[in-house]
């Protein structure tokens, strides 16, 4: 379920999401800067077991969204405050084509992020 915020006056709207010793934040757009089109960064890990995923986030009813990974389509209709999750642990989604009727807002993750120096410990993004 999504999560609608309402003010009369400016806001900003920060997120945090934590593990035991990992976090991340990201700024919330309004609903005004939100696209119809998005490519997506959601490599998968080189180690086993770990998520490749992105999230689609509707705020309007009748919401068509369109995603093509390798050539393979999935096509999904959400309504207000709808969720829809993709999640992988055998291939990447990175390189994903998104587009949809209506604006959307798309997250995009990896659950272990090791870098380049491919050390014992992992950060999701």
């Amino acid at each position: 379920m999504g999560i609608y915020i309402s003010s009369s006056v400016p806001v900003s709207v920060f997120v945090m999401s934590s593990s035991r010793a990992s976090g991340d934040t990201f700024l919330a757009f309004p609903l005004d800067a939100l696209g119809t089109e998005y490519d997506i960064l959601a490599y998968l890990s080189w180690k086993s077991g770990y998520l490749s995923e992105v999230v689609f986030d509707a705020p309007f009813d009748g919401t068509i969204v369109n995603m093509t990974v390798e050539n393979q389509s999935t096509v999904v209709t959400l309504d207000r405050l709808d969720q829809y999750q993709m999640l992988t642990t055998t291939q990447t989604l990175t390189g994903a084509l998104v587009s949809s009727n209506k604006p959307i807002a798309v997250f995009s993750a990896a659950s272990c992020d090791t870098g380049i120096w491919r050390k014992k410990w992992s950060l999701h993004i």
